[in-house]
């Protein structure tokens, strides 16, 4: 629990900001939502009522704090890209800050981002920031067919089908 605590202090009031303008952007009229690198769950606290939720995440221990803070939903600890799903969908699949750990590769965020998009059903929301935004935006070109809008200043990407 103590990483918890620090997350709060390093993090907290952004991804207060951050979690306010994604459910009043995107979730206000979604029934179903695929959170895609949960981590500890924050986003839940912002979630609508009556609205299903998926967490996953392949930090383990941050899955089992979100467990705990919020047994009412469903976590899963694995890795997004070997996980199955199958063959559900998602009316909203969303990552927030999902890209900015030291462990990605251009190939896996590719990857992470056609999952993302074929797990959908209306929309992809991808909040990101730092050094991988390029490679994000790269990641995202296919989609641009549908409809693709950067909302600044919270860096949101949203893929619409």
């Amino acid at each position: 629990m103590g990483e918890k605590l620090i997350y709060d202090e390093a993090v907290g009031p952004f991804s207060s900001l951050r979690y306010t303008h994604l459910v009043t952007t995107y979730l206000q009229h979604c029934s179903c939502v695929l959170d895609v690198g949960c981590g500890f769950g924050d986003l839940v606290m912002y979630l609508p009522p009556g609205l299903q939720y998926l967490g996953i995440d392949r930090n383990h221990d941050r899955v089992d704090v979100a467990r705990t803070r919020f047994p009412f939903l469903s976590w899963i600890a694995d890795d997004f890209l070997t996980h199955e799903f199958g063959g559900k969908t998602f009316e909203l699949v969303v990552g927030c800050s999902l890209f900015s750990g030291d462990y990605w590769t251009e190939e896996m965020i590719v990857k992470t981002v056609e999952k993302m998009y074929a797990l959908a059903s209306r929309e992809v929301v991808i909040v990101a920031n730092g050094p991988w935004m390029p490679v994000v935006q790269k990641a995202c070109e296919p989609y641009r067919r549908t409809q693709m809008e950067w909302s600044f200043p919270h860096m949101d990407l949203c893929l619409k089908k």
